[in-house]
């Protein structure tokens, strides 16, 4: 069969993309050889697709991902200058009087076919694609599903205007480019300049958001959003650290009041974190890690918080390719920066921790750009924290050390450290140890025997059971000591635990600056095992009804108030690390996990520890009594 009727019958085969790699091929024997040999894979609905992979973004990410297609845009020009904006559609808003969203770019542009090939294909980019630099699948993804009414794009291009119209079609449920019956039936349109907004010259874009109901306010951020008057600001700021130079970006803020009214309508610029944190950093340093390096700042005590537009103090991040990943805030945020050792005045600390390139570690956002992964795993916040600690700065350190000594000095510790040793003998867990030959012995002496049938079912059973296969010139094993040796990990001397180890004891008050307001909010304390520490929170409401039932009963002595404060603290302190201590002598008996330790000293659980006020309170009018002698009988 001749060679260009081999080509005929493939091309009534072949899709057009496939025929174009066909006609490139090599020939071999003079025949056309088949584009590939194998059939590329294809998606049978993208329409779930889509919507699938749009769950994994947030309601506002599609934010991050218009501006990136803007400064990618601005990129492309020979001077690399030009300006995001996000604002209120005004061209649309004088002839309907809906208020919808739009952020226009002087960027290169796109004409009406490159538009349609770019916006109708999912997964391209008008970029390289790469793992480590754009996806090509984040600004459709995470938009169309939430203006399903549809997202209209006017580009200029050398000074030639075309719209198209990507929408969701109801009836077939697919999305897609709307049909311009203008043009001769293309899926776009020509567009004239009377649509161009002022901040485009001869080059730029506008892509403006419908939201999924034709009435929908677009302005408005979505339900829950942080800053909501200013949530495009702050979601941009928070998300970049530095921005490109020569890219200027700005967002509407105020659009509710008149458009004369410029002191609340307004376009604030956005800068990014980084250089609000630079403005009004007290001190700023970087400390190297294992593949990363954790920049940390130390804010001025006033004037720091900003209007809500960006991430205050209390705050970290990771740091990559210029943008933050994994925001912790509020209690989380506050939670990670004490594990790196910033225990006090952490309204003031912000830390980003930035990962390495390094040998067959190379770190790449997931596709979602919510999280930082490396080989596949999420960042090692546990091990970085501690080398932190252990690298800590000396301005971190002096913070910690002025604001910690506000927490008081209490001449109460030896009284609790003295009632403690006395608790000795019920703190240590003396029952279960392993003996010399790997088997569990009571340290009371008692048979092994009397050990065994604790757990019911769950037990390893001592009766002898088949045993492995024979080998030779060895003892057979039964397999319930085979396991019981493998998990006692061999033979270990029975030792008892002889001391208690007490943690570093804070009491905290956002009146004195100790604590966080949003920090233990309600919570009676917080236990920091790998810092040894034990923050108590002097506002909970156990307590300070407590101190002001017997500051009430000692008013008539003058100067009592002290007295009264230090006893409460005293009872309420030692209730709380007989907990700690108790849960820790626990671990003695080997049916205790880590993370089963960890419960029993939460937030939670110490809260809960220092309701029970009968003894407490019994325990502190004693106390009083015996210190204010004849004096507290007068009242």
């Amino acid at each position: 069969m001749p060679s260009h009727a081999i080509s005929t019958i493939m091309s009534n085969f072949l899709s057009p993309e496939l025929n174009q790699i066909a006609a490139a091929a090599s020939t071999c024997a003079g025949l056309p050889m088949a584009p590939r040999d194998t059939l590329p894979s294809s998606v049978q609905n993208m329409t779930f697709l889509i919507e699938k992979l749009s769950e994994d973004c947030t309601p506002v990410q599609f934010l991050r991902e218009y501006t990136q297609n803007g400064i990618d845009a601005i990129a492309k020009l020979q001077h690399g200058r030009g300006e995001i904006t996000w604002d209120v559609d005004w061209m649309l808003f004088a002839d309907t009087g809906q208020r919808k969203l739009a952020c226009i770019d002087t960027g290169i542009g796109m004409s009406g076919p490159e538009m349609v090939r770019q916006l109708n294909q999912w997964f391209t980019s008008g970029q390289i694609q790469s793992s480590t630099a754009n996806f090509g699948v984040g600004a459709k993804i995470s938009a169309m599903t939430r203006n399903r009414v549809g997202l209209t794009y006017q580009s200029w291009k050398d000074g030639q205007g075309a719209v198209v119209h990507l929408r969701y079609d109801p009836d077939a449920k697919v999305y897609g480019l709307m049909r311009c019956e203008n043009n001769g039936g293309e899926f776009w349109s020509p567009l004239s300049d009377e649509f161009k907004p002022k901040e485009i010259d001869t080059h730029g874009t506008k892509v403006i958001f419908h939201g999924n109901d034709v009435d929908e306010d677009t302005m408005e951020g979505p339900k829950g959003v942080v800053a909501p008057a200013r949530w495009v600001a702050r979601h941009l700021n928070t998300r970049y650290f530095r921005l490109p130079a020569g890219v200027s970006l700005r967002a509407r803020e105020g659009w509710q009041y008149p458009c004369d009214d410029t002191r609340h309508n307004f376009l604030r610029q956005i800068e990014g974190q980084g250089s609000w944190l630079d403005r009004y950093a007290q001190s700023k340093g970087s400390v190297p890690l294992d593949g990363a390096t954790a920049h940390w700042w130390i804010l001025v005590p006033e004037g720091h918080r900003g209007a809500g537009e960006v991430a205050a103090g209390g705050h970290t991040a990771a740091l990559f390719q210029n943008e933050l990943y994994e925001l912790a805030s509020g209690r989380a945020g506050i939670a990670r920066l004490q594990a790196f050792g910033a225990i006090f005045g952490t309204d003031r600390v912000v830390i980003y921790v930035e990962p390495h390139d390094t040998e067959g570690e190379r770190p790449a956002a997931n596709a979602a750009r919510t999280q930082i992964k490396i080989k596949g795993e999420g960042l090692n916040w546990t091990h970085w924290a501690a080398q932190f600690r252990e690298r800590m700065p000396l301005e971190l350190v002096n913070l910690q050390h002025e604001i910690g000594t506000r927490s008081g000095d209490r001449d109460y510790k030896e009284s609790i450290a003295s009632r403690l040793r006395q608790l000795l003998d019920l703190m240590v867990n003396r029952r279960l140890s392993p003996s010399s030959n790997g088997a569990l012995n009571s340290r009371e002496g008692a048979r092994d025997d009397e050990e065994e049938g604790q757990c019911g079912q769950v037990e390893v059973e001592t009766r002898r059971l088949p045993t492995l296969g024979a080998i030779p010139g060895r003892k057979s094993v039964s397999v319930g000591n085979y396991v019981r040796r493998l998990l006692l990990g061999g033979p270990k001397p029975a030792q008892a635990e002889h001391s208690l180890h007490t943690p570093n004891v804070h009491w905290v008050s956002v009146k004195d600056g100790t604590r966080n307001a949003c920090d233990m909010e309600d919570r009676a304390a917080k236990f920091l095992p790998e810092q040894e520490t034990l923050l108590v929170n002097k506002d909970f409401q156990v307590f300070t009804s407590m101190l002001e039932r017997w500051k009430g009963t000692y008013q008539h002595l003058h100067g009592s108030e002290k007295a009264v404060e230090e006893v409460v603290q005293e009872w309420f302190e030692q209730q709380l690390l007989e907990v700690i201590l108790g849960a820790r002598a626990l671990s003695a008996g080997g049916k205790w996990s880590s993370p089963e330790l960890e419960s029993l000293w939460s937030e939670s659980a110490l809260s809960a520890a220092v309701l029970p006020r009968w003894h407490v309170d019994s325990s502190i009018g004693r106390t009083l009594s015996h210190r204010f002698g004849s004096a507290s009988r007068d009242a």
